[in-house]
């Protein structure tokens, strides 16, 4: 018995390590959406989905964006002081701030506010136009890119 019990002590030990491997940890930020106003076929930059089209959303440069998802921010809404707008709110390393991947070069855009779900933000003007990805760090703890 005493064998039975170490293979399956083990292997419950594995089983949970696979299981927390593939279930995100709670509080990390994750994106659903981000969007604008803008019209599609007016150019901007184009986010490209996972699977490599570039039918994801087009982004103008300079347009306020909205990022919708979960652990984005505090639990109440936090606006942005004032001008000059910052690149995290609060304006420190344990707040949200927003970053757009084109290429190799990160962009960081200023914020407007942020929320548990959802962040609103500026997009970049010097983003250069094509695909990209964007990404919200809270905390320290970054998400995964969408797409």
């Amino acid at each position: 018995m005493g064998a039975y019990h170490e293979y399956m002590r083990q292997l419950t030990h594995l089983a949970i390590l696979l299981l927390s491997a593939t279930i995100p940890v709670l509080g990390q930020p994750y994106i659903y959406s981000v969007q604008n106003g803008t019209d599609p076929s007016s150019g901007g930059v184009t986010f490209v989905t996972i699977s490599g089209s570039t039918s994801g959303p087009t982004l103008a440069q300079g347009s306020i964006i909205s990022i919708d998802g979960q652990y984005l921010g505090p639990d109440t809404l936090l606006q942005a002081p004032g001008l000059p707008l910052t690149t995290a709110l609060p304006n420190n390393s344990t707040g949200t701030s927003v970053q757009i991947t084109s290429g190799s070069t990160v962009y960081n855009a200023s914020l407007l506010y942020a929320s548990v779900y959802q962040v609103g933000a500026i997009m970049p003007s010097n983003v250069p136009l094509g695909a990209a990805s964007v990404t919200v760090t809270v905390g320290g703890q970054v998400s995964g890119s969408l797409p």
